[in-house]
């Protein structure tokens, strides 16, 4: 059984930040610290950058709906993630209890990069966004590890 906390600074998510030389985000969105390391993929070109998850659109969004939701609806459209909206995500905002965030766990997956250890969100940077605004640790509750 997992006990492990695990701070929200050593939690990252996977962010797309170009297709086909085209940004997702506004020039200096993210710093150069802001961004762990990059990870790129051909075929259509893209590339992700590994952030931290308060420095993620998705916190930020939660943080500050109104003065980052035309940058989050813009990385919708250019990321072209139809199986998310903003209006979902306002209503999971709105909704998010800690009774479901157990039932529906976060996924992560440990990494080692440049001799740290840190945790990358495979499934739930939007509940992680919410539940980061509240607590500074996850509990072991509310994640479990990927299989891979």
């Amino acid at each position: 059984m997992n006990t492990l906390e695990i701070s929200s600074n050593k939690i990252y998510a996977r962010i797309l930040l170009k297709i086909n030389n085209h940004n997702t985000f506004p020039k200096h969105f993210f710093t150069s610290k802001s961004v762990l390391y990059t990870v790129t993929k051909k075929e259509p070109y893209k590339e992700f950058g590994i952030v931290n998850i308060k420095d993620s659109i998705h916190y930020k969004y939660v943080n500050n709906i109104i003065g980052y939701s035309e940058i989050y609806n813009n990385y919708l459209k250019v990321a072209a993630q139809h199986d998310h909206d903003i209006l979902k995500f306002n209503s999971l905002i709105t909704n998010f209890n800690l009774e479901e965030l157990e039932r529906n766990k976060v996924i992560l997956k440990k990494v080692k990069y440049r001799k740290r250890t840190h945790y990358e969100i495979v499934d739930g940077c939007h509940r992680l966004s919410i539940y980061f605004i509240k607590f500074k640790k996850l509990q072991s509750d509310f994640y479990r590890f990927s299989d891979s």
